[in-house]
Parts: structure tokens; sequence; C-alpha cells
């Protein structure tokens, strides 16, 4: 009598339980690559571009605040204008940002205009000229809302623009930052705000204090795109400003990029100078270069070098011709 078998019950899967999805569209920190292979694919001209670029804006600053207070350390000289300036570490998140836009592209800032317009390629007589000036009193961060504006321009012309938007983590705790993103996000716009955020070192010594969500996390809230990225690394932050941009030029909204930086040695004891020192966007990115044979040590001096006799001379030229006309400002 053949033996009876018990036929095998299949094996069922249990469905895992889907997480909730989180308020508003924030994305993963996109995959980039390593630096040292976005250096490999950049080319010798572009390295460089980007390397002077990066010391035009801090020699630039340096400069610019030594005039105004009457050499470093010293105190504003009367009736001299404050010059507002990248800090130092936030050259990265201008020079990798400008680096992946195109030429008609609009570019605003909230902060830090003149080294923006360094950063768009804008010559550093026009800079240092502007930096004498008054700076006019309006808006609080009025450039926020301007930017949106543009972008409802680049909307309507269909020609694949973007506006860009530069800002500082401060900006967050104004009424036209969160005016700015509702309406860019009501009008859909192809706007892109890059945030330098050293907001995080600033609060590192306040202890037991409640430590606010994530700028980029805060921004998603209203329905945006938005991510973070290393700011102290110009390869980094140009890769994520493109991405950022192709995404606005395809006419899927507007895109919130945190960049997350340090803030610079000034103020900071011996040892946390030098741990900053570490994280210099200028320091890190020739490391990159010399690594990967793009621009050699004796080449990146050399461009440090003509820098500074440019800026010199720019200065002087900037201080005989004196501010420029009306409607001429940077």
């Amino acid at each position: 009598m053949a033996a009876s078998t018990t036929p095998k019950t299949p094996k069922t899967k249990t469905a895992k339980p889907k997480a909730p999805a989180p308020r508003g569209k924030q994305r993963a920190r996109p995959r980039t690559g390593s630096l040292f292979k976005q250096a490999l694919d950049i080319s010798q001209q572009e390295a460089a571009t980007l390397l002077r670029t990066l010391y035009r804006i801090r020699r630039f600053g340096e400069k610019a605040s030594a005039a105004g207070s009457g050499g470093e350390g010293s105190p504003p000289q009367p009736g001299a204008t404050l010059v507002p300036r990248a800090p130092w570490g936030h050259e990265a998140v201008l020079a990798g940002a400008c680096a992946a836009l195109r030429r008609d592209d609009c570019v605003f800032s909230a902060s830090c205009a003149q080294a923006a317009s360094l950063a768009r390629g804008g010559t550093l007589e026009a800079a240092f000229a502007a930096a004498g000036q008054d700076q006019p009193a309006g808006v609080v961060r009025g450039d926020l809302p301007m930017a949106v504006g543009a972008g409802l321009a680049c909307k309507c012309n269909r020609k694949g623009q973007v506006a860009l938007c530069f800002l500082d983590a401060a900006a967050a705790s104004t009424g036209t930052f969160h005016e700015a993103l509702h309406l860019a996000v009501l009008w859909h716009v192809p706007v892109v705000f890059v945030c330098a955020n050293d907001l995080p070192a600033a609060r590192s010594s306040a202890k037991g204090a409640p430590k606010p969500a994530p700028l980029h996390v805060r921004a998603g809230g209203y329905g945006l795109e938005s991510t973070s990225c290393d700011g102290t690394h110009v390869l980094e932050v140009r890769a994520t400003v493109a991405a950022a941009c192709e995404h606005a030029r395809s006419g899927k909204g507007p895109v919130f990029i945190a960049a997350v930086t340090p803030r610079g040695p000034d103020g900071r004891g011996p040892e946390e100078a030098e741990q900053w020192q570490a994280k210099d966007p200028l320091v890190q990115f020739r490391v990159v270069l010399e690594e990967a044979e793009a621009i050699s040590p004796a080449q990146a001096d050399a461009i440090e070098e003509e820098v500074a006799v440019e800026v010199e001379a720019a200065a002087k030229a900037a201080a005989t011709r004196g501010p420029p006309e009306d409607g001429a400002r940077v």
C-alpha cells in the first residue's frame, strides 16, 4: 500500500507595514560620489577657475573688512562703512553653487552680495567700489521674495532659467523667509534656495538648549524639495546645486539646500582654530586637487599669489575712482 503524502502548505510572505511618509518632500542626501572621483571628472581649467574663485572671495573679504576697520583687529573708523561679506567657510557654498548655473540664470543674495557677485564672475574692482557705499536700508532679507518674483518670470518666459538665492541661517528666523518659501511652492516656480548653514556651530555653546529641527527639514514642511550637503566641499556643493537646478528647470518646483558649514576661526581658541583649519574649504579643495593630480601645490600657490596681486590692485583702483554712480550697485 502506497504511503500517503501530506501536501506542503505554501509559505506566505508577511507584508511589512510601510513607514508613514514624512511631511513635505524631503530627500535623502544625494550620492555625489567621492570628491577624488569628481576632481578627476573636471578639467584642469575648471579646477583652476574654482580655486581662483575661492581665493578671490576669501581675499576680498579680508581686504574689504580691513579697509573698513582700519586694519585687522582694529575698531571701526569714524564714518567707515561696515562691509557685509561672506564669513570664512562660506566660500565653497558661493563658488560651488554658481559653478552649476547657466549664464542666463538669475542670482540673488540675502547676504554678502559682493561675494556672490565675485562667485558669479564679477570684477574685484566693482566689488570694492560697491563695498564702499552706504548699504540701503530696506526689507530685512528682501532678496528672498525678489528671487521668487524672478522665478515667476523664469517660469513665464519658458527658457529653462532658474533663480538662485543665497541666504544665511539667520534668515530662517525672518518673516520674509517663510513668505518666500510659501509663495515659491504656491506658484511652483523654478527657484533654488541655497542656505550657508553655520547655525549648529553658533549654538554649540548653549548647553541644555532644545535643538531645533535641521533647516532643510523645516523647509520641507512647506512642501518643497529639500536636502543638505557638506558646504565645505566645493565639488559636493556644485553637484548638489546642479541636481537642484535640473529639478527646477524640468518644472518640478522649488528646492531648498542647506549647505552645512562651520563658522570661521574668528573668536576661537588656538585648539578650535586648528580644528577649523582642517575644514577650511580652500585647504580641503587643494588637497583633493593634489591627490587627483589636477592642480599641483606649486600651481595652487601661483594662483593664490596672482589673486593677492589682483585684490591689491582692485582695491587701489576702487579707492581712486570712488563709488560708482547710482544704479551701478553690485
